[in-house]
């Protein structure tokens, strides 16, 4: 029942802090003259980031993540627990 009920205040927290850091993220959008991440500037960078000084973590990151989601999700089915659907 405990997590439950925070499993409700954090998802009520989270669209809270949307709504607060959505004015800072336009301004700085504005400022710099756009969005980053779906641009062309983004596309041509990427090469760079797999040489440049953080390409272990840009690589070992995403690694991690993923086999980490994979344990948990072989320990959920071996328990009997089942995952939520969309």
């Amino acid at each position: 029942m405990r997590s439950r009920r925070l499993t409700w205040v954090l998802a009520g927290c989270t669209p809270a802090m949307l709504v607060a850091a959505a004015p800072g993220a336009v301004r700085d959008a504005w400022d710099g003259g756009g969005i980053y991440l779906p641009s062309w500037e983004f596309l041509e960078e990427l090469p760079r980031r797999l040489t440049g000084p953080g390409r272990c973590r840009f690589v070992l990151q995403p690694l991690v993540a993923i086999l980490l989601g994979v344990r948990v999700g072989r320990g959920d089915t071996r328990a009997g627990r089942r995952t939520s659907s969309p």
